[in-house]
């Protein structure tokens, strides 16, 4: 593909499907009412100021413009309505025992959500991004090299195995057309060359590599494990496991007697803006740039990543050639988390399986499409590995040239 297109404007990992940009939607009993609100000039005039508040950094009209809306009879309906779910399990090929047991695991997962109990999940949340392992990869490579000597005699650096590696990628590549270059098998591929590319543009080489090697060395769980170990997923479990004795056999037992993961292992999911999904050795968060935490920073300020870098993810030559935009950072501030809470989303990405903060994380480092809607607006997207097909998108905005 030679620009963006109606559909599918890039695509990684070899998938390109053609399809217009859609996001996941979760189940809800009042999904015609919303979208009738959504579209009432009440609503859109609260949007458009909330948005134009948030551009200016001004937390007073943002406080204001929430507590307004949040009276207004049309406001207090469609928070009620954003707030209402409904769980639907298939009866196809199902024992009623299972069925129970689905059911009642299910229904704890909605009383987690109401009563703010430790959240449960899905795998895919802990998928080691195609990104980091490939740049992990190459990281040991560019190790390796250093201290053999190059055609001319010079010893490699880190820093000088990086862009020989680079160079050696672009040589191979550059030259292909966009899809060959996708398919493109040998001793380089694409993602080589956009992690190469994310190395030596990292702006202090040497310090990047060292971390990518380091990072590279620590045990990581399984997706699977992680997703096991989740307290919300224990519970869950649990509670369909004690379905069946009787009140006295539950007052004779403790909940942690009969969990199948030991508390010590579990894993907490918590979904509050400034939340984390850790295990004491494995945590990961964004952070603000001036080290505030996320509830008491500005709107204004941007979030950083774990290694302290503006830049959640990366849009590269080839890709923004191929969308017919520019290269350049991709960067999110504070009001972006808060904004997806007040509208709403941040419940149907913890029905997805995500909080706010990992749900950008993951698309943001696993996207494989950049699809364009119908107002030609720019959407990353991750497909999500469930049984319905969904995706998990994040809008890019490319108003500001250089940065999205």
């Amino acid at each position: 593909m030679d620009g963006a297109t109606n559909g599918v404007a890039y695509a990684r990992d070899n998938a390109i499907v053609v399809s217009d940009v859609y996001s996941r939607q979760t189940s809800k009993p009042n999904d015609a009412r919303i979208k009738e609100i959504e579209a009432t000039p009440e609503f859109k005039a609260y949007n458009e100021a909330w948005l134009a508040a948030e551009e200016a950094g001004d937390e007073e009209t943002l406080n204001r413009i929430d507590e307004e809306w949040e009276k207004s009879e049309l406001g207090a309906e469609y928070n009620n309505l954003l707030n209402t779910n409904r769980v639907q399990v298939s009866a196809v090929g199902r024992p009623n025992a299972n069925m129970k047991s689905t059911l009642i695991h299910e229904i704890q997962h909605l009383v987690q959500d109401i009563e703010g109990f430790a959240k449960g999940g899905n795998p895919s949340m802990f998928n080691r991004s195609t990104d980091q392992t490939t740049m992990e990869k190459w990281a040991g490579l560019i190790e390796n090299l250093v201290g053999a000597k190059d055609e001319n005699g010079e010893v490699y650096t880190i820093e000088s195995a990086a862009r020989e590696y680079l160079r050696l990628a672009q040589e191979e590549l550059d030259g292909l057309p966009l899809e060959e270059k996708i398919r493109h098998k040998g001793d380089f591929e694409v993602e080589d060359l956009a992690a190469l590319s994310k190395i030596v543009n990292s702006g202090n080489i040497e310090e990047t590599v060292k971390r990518l090697h380091e990072e590279s060395t620590k045990p990581h769980l399984s997706a699977e494990e992680t997703y096991r170990r989740l307290a919300g997923e224990t519970e869950a479990r649990n509670a369909s496991a004690r379905m069946e004795m009787s009140p006295e056999e539950r007052r004779q037992k403790l909940l942690s007697e009969t969990e199948d993961v030991a508390r010590e292992d579990q894993i907490v999911l918590r979904d509050a803006l400034g939340g984390e999904s850790y295990d004491r050795a494995q945590a990961a968060e964004l952070k603000t740039e001036s080290g505030k935490s996320i509830e008491e920073a500005a709107n204004s300020e941007l979030l950083t990543a774990p290694d302290g870098s503006t830049a959640l993810g990366y849009i590269d030559a080839d890709t923004a050639a191929a969308i017919g935009s520019f290269e350049g950072e991709i960067q999110a501030n504070v009001g972006a988390l808060r904004h997806t809470e007040k509208q709403g989303h941040g419940k149907e990405i913890r029905n997805a399986g995500y909080n706010v903060q990992s749900f950008m994380i993951d698309v943001l480092n696993n996207w494989t499409e950049i699809r364009e809607g119908n107002d030609n607006s720019l959407w990353l997207v991750r497909p999500l590995e469930d049984r319905h097909g969904g995706v998990a998108a994040i809008k890019l905005d490319n108003k500001k040239d250089g940065v999205y």
